[in-house]
């Protein structure tokens, strides 16, 4: 009969001597190992790092057993970002799934075995580029985009293993980030399909959603009454999380609320929205809508994928002139990771010469901003200025510019309790925007210096980037978009570093910005 290790946290570790050893089973064959230390806490980290190793077995002469060096690196390497925040479950599910890929085609049992040559023979092989070699079969080509993924999450665990390696450089864009579909072959698409095929088109080019996203969705994250869709950060039932980690609240059209009415009775009862009877077991997802997507796309848009749909979705809102920022609400992706990948922008001569005069859809709202405050502050001059005229007459005056405006918008109050000094609305917006070009500004610069700090790290080019007046302009405007249309997220970490910003920098006097104005 085994004995009973004398402690759980310490299981195997036994005291030989004056020395801690390890003693552990794979299969039939019963290891034993010594630790070479009589320290306590030493011998259980040491023990940590051997416990499960693969032995030789002593009856057969092979190896059983056990993890690989390289496995067991990857599980530390997942725990880890996990624990610091940096990947989520379905993020972490990703990186496995390409490390393993990689160990698998590329025998590799340690990473100190991977190279930077070693990566670009990867790349090759996955993408169907690799040369030909005599009794050696190569893989199934993936897509470049596939491809493309796999080597830079390879690469980027290598690193934090402590390998010197570089992702390849890739010869082409990945495809899929370049394609968009034409709004009217979306709406053909749309047309075409029927019943589940209908509802993953709708929420792939309707609202944006991941692949794992369209699986996971649950009617409780659809609110009909108010057109909203809310991705949880974690949905209570079912512990799934986006990619970000992060919620978001996306609108939902009209003809996708009155599809889901029609299409489904029972929706208020379904667990999930596709396939509620379908429950997750060991593959990623609870259920893969690959093939019937497949099928649909090789008839009527070979193209089609899951991530175009997404790429589809911002590129067009872009193009109808959605700010950035609200794009980045919406799905969940990082302002500049949509500049990079998903704004696909059509040719139009409005945008192109507004532009040309230094002027975006971005800085087209600061400019009708100052329309509004200028009318605003022309009116109350007026009124200033009758105080003589009868109140029947006082009355006949036209309403505030901004008076209707400010009725539509979620800031004002917010506005009102970070400078109860200033005693009119188009006041408190002008120093709110003040704020957020110097805000944008600082987290342009903080940006800047995390990529040049990775150039260092990874020996990547260092980004030669000057901040121009004209980027902050824009990213404040697209900021100051976001807070009018939906409110300010994180409302009181942003009410703070107003506070620190409108203490440092006190508003102007009238005297002084005449002067200032005059001299410029």
């Amino acid at each position: 009969m085994a004995r009973k290790p004398k402690s759980d946290a310490a299981p195997g570790i036994y005291l030989r001597g004056k020395m801690f050893w390890l003693r552990y089973t794979v299969g039939e064959e019963q290891v034993r190992l010594p630790l070479n230390t009589s320290d306590r806490m030493e011998a259980i980290e040491r023990a940590e790092e051997l416990r499960g190793r693969p032995v030789v077995s002593k009856k057969t002469g092979k190896t059983v057993g056990g993890k690989t060096e390289l496995e067991r690196r990857l599980e530390k390497y997942v725990a880890e970002k996990l624990s610091a925040g940096t990947f989520v479950s379905t993020s972490a599910d990703a990186a496995k799934l390409a490390v393993k890929h990689f160990a698998a085609d590329m025998a590799i049992t340690d990473p100190s075995r991977i190279t930077t040559s070693l990566l670009k023979l990867y790349y090759m092989r996955l993408n169907g580029t690799a040369p030909k070699v005599k009794g050696k079969t190569l893989p199934q080509p993936k897509s470049e985009a596939t491809a493309q993924t796999y080597v830079s999450r390879v690469g980027t665990f290598a690193r934090w293993a402590g390998m010197r390696v570089e992702t390849p450089e890739f010869g082409t864009e990945a495809p899929s980030r370049q394609t968009v579909i034409p709004w009217e072959q979306v709406e053909e698409l749309l047309a075409i399909a029927n019943g589940e095929m209908k509802l993953i088109l709708l929420c792939g080019f309707r609202a944006g959603l991941r692949r794992g996203e369209i699986t996971a969705a649950r009617p409780e994250w659809f609110d009909l009454g108010s057109r909203l869709l809310h991705i949880p950060a974690i949905d209570k039932v079912t512990g799934f999380s986006p990619k970000s980690g992060k919620g978001r609240t996306i609108p939902l059209l009209k003809t996708f609320v009155e599809f889901i009415q029609s299409e489904y009775s029972d929706w208020e009862t379904r667990k999930f929205v596709l396939r509620p009877e379908a429950e997750q077991g060991s593959w990623r997802y609870r259920f893969d809508f690959r093939k019937m997507f497949e099928a649909f796309s090789r008839t009527h848009c070979p193209k089609l994928t899951p991530h175009v749909m997404r790429h589809t979705f911002a590129s067009h809102l872009a193009n109808g002139g959605v700010g950035v920022a609200q794009l980045s609400a919406w799905t969940g992706d990082k302002i500049a990771t949509l500049e990079k990948h998903y704004l696909h922008l059509k040719a139009e001569a409005e945008k192109a010469e507004a532009a040309f005069a230094g002027e975006t859809t971005q800085s087209a709202l600061f400019r009708r901003i100052d329309e509004l405050l200028a009318a605003q502050r022309a009116f109350e001059e007026r009124t200033q200025n009758s105080q003589s005229i009868s109140e029947a007459a006082h009355k006949e005056l036209p309403p505030p510019p901004l008076k209707s405006w400010f009725e539509t918008i979620r800031i004002d109050k917010l506005l009102a309790e970070l400078m109860p000094d200033l005693d009119s609305d188009w006041a408190r917006l002008q120093r709110y925007r003040e704020f957020l070009k110097w805000h944008e500004h600082d987290s342009m610069k903080i940006e800047l210096d995390e990529k040049q700090r990775e150039s260092v790290l990874f020996g990547t080019p260092s980004p030669e980037v000057e901040i121009t007046d004209k980027m902050v302009m824009d990213r404040a405007a697209g900021t100051l978009t976001q807070h009018l249309e939906t409110g300010v997220p994180d409302a009181e970490a942003m009410g703070q570093r107003f506070r620190r910003w409108n203490a440092a920098n006190p508003k102007p006097t009238e005297g002084t910005q005449e002067k200032s104005h005059g001299s410029s």
